[in-house]
């Protein structure tokens, strides 16, 4: 069990209009907030009793780590912005925070070659070391965390307090995030998840990133607004193309006309991607028509391990197998 201090559980619970990354970097940052205390957040234009109730609020328990703000391994992106979540709530590994550079997202209710393409997404970036970001939904969600955990790591924000999961069938995917990356919730413990709580968790998986990446979305999805978000925080956004006419493109299909940036396939993004390490890591010497012999050579592992990855990314179609042990791409990255 974790606690979160008093002064950030107020924050949350008082301070939603005050625009706590403005106001650090005006103030000599989040630490000089707290020692600052009632008197500075009055100075802030709020109310002393109110002021008061903020930083007098008692710290409240929670399952994971409380990451708060000022805290180093707080996101450095996500902070930055003039409304962060005054904390968050991590089960895993809390390191992944600062590792996790890309979202991916997309409907829930996707078609077979969107779910194929967030799963070959999310493997190829966790690959290259990137934590993947999604938010634990069915669908395109779920998707790029199953591909991100066959060659990695990837971080689910979730729209509730950490003892509940939604949906109820992604416990086990959940827990297997949870083992090599990490679980966040920007919410109390007792947050129970409901239809108003996943638009106020979107922005934090476009904050947390540089980049979003679009699979699928329909004109009325949660997706288009962590796209906004992005958009509204600078980030970079991807949009996958989707067959003309397909309902579950259309509102990504807005999305490249309000200035995002279009891709084809996997090896689309990654040609268009100018700092991501284009075609790296086990996948690109794969493809690239290396033996596993050289590949094990190059990284210094056991063929053993890598005839086991492989053989999970064939069955997945990510990947299918040429004469002399060489492997071309399958039908998952088309």
């Amino acid at each position: 069990m974790g606690e979160i201090p008093g002064f950030w559980a107020g924050a949350a619970r008082f301070g939603r209009a005050v625009p706590l990354g403005r106001e650090a970097k005006h103030h000599g940052g989040f630490a000089a907030l707290v020692e600052r205390g009632e008197g500075g957040l009055v100075a802030l234009g709020m109310l002393r009793e109110v002021a008061r109730a903020w930083v007098n609020h008692p710290p409240v328990a929670t399952r994971g780590v409380a990451v708060v703000l000022g805290d180093p391994l707080y996101p450095r992106r996500l902070a930055e912005l003039d409304f962060p979540p005054p904390f968050l709530c991590v089960e895993g590994d809390a390191t992944a925070l600062q590792a996790a550079h890309t979202s991916i997202v997309g409907t829930r209710a996707c078609t077979a070659r969107g779910a194929a393409i967030a799963w070959s997404l999310g493997a190829a970036l966790a690959d290259t070391g990137d934590v993947v970001v999604s938010g634990l939904a069915r669908g395109i969600d779920g998707a790029a965390h199953r591909g991100a955990l066959t060659t990695g790591r990837t971080l689910a924000v979730v729209a509730h307090g950490l003892p509940f999961t939604a949906p109820p069938s992604h416990r086990r995917l959940r827990a297997e995030i949870a083992e090599s990356g990490a679980v966040v919730s920007p919410f109390f413990d007792h947050v129970e998840p409901r239809p108003h709580t996943f638009p106020m968790r979107n922005p934090v998986v476009a904050g947390i990133v540089s980049s979003v990446i679009v699979v699928e979305a329909p004109q009325r999805s949660g997706a288009l607004i962590t796209a906004r978000a992005a958009n509204d925080f600078g980030r970079e956004v991807f949009v996958l193309r989707g067959p003309t006419g397909a309902s579950a493109s259309e509102g990504a299909a807005g999305l490249e006309i309000q200035g995002a940036v279009p891709i084809d396939s996997v090896l689309d993004l990654l040609r268009r991607r100018a700092n991501w390490p284009v075609m790296t890591g086990l996948l690109a010497h794969l493809v690239e028509g290396e033996s596993l012999e050289s590949i094990a050579q190059r990284r210094k592992l056991p063929v053993q391990d890598l005839l086991e990855a492989v053989g999970r990314l064939e069955r997945e179609g990510v990947v299918v197998r040429r004469p002399g042990q060489r492997y071309a791409l399958g039908q998952g990255w088309s």
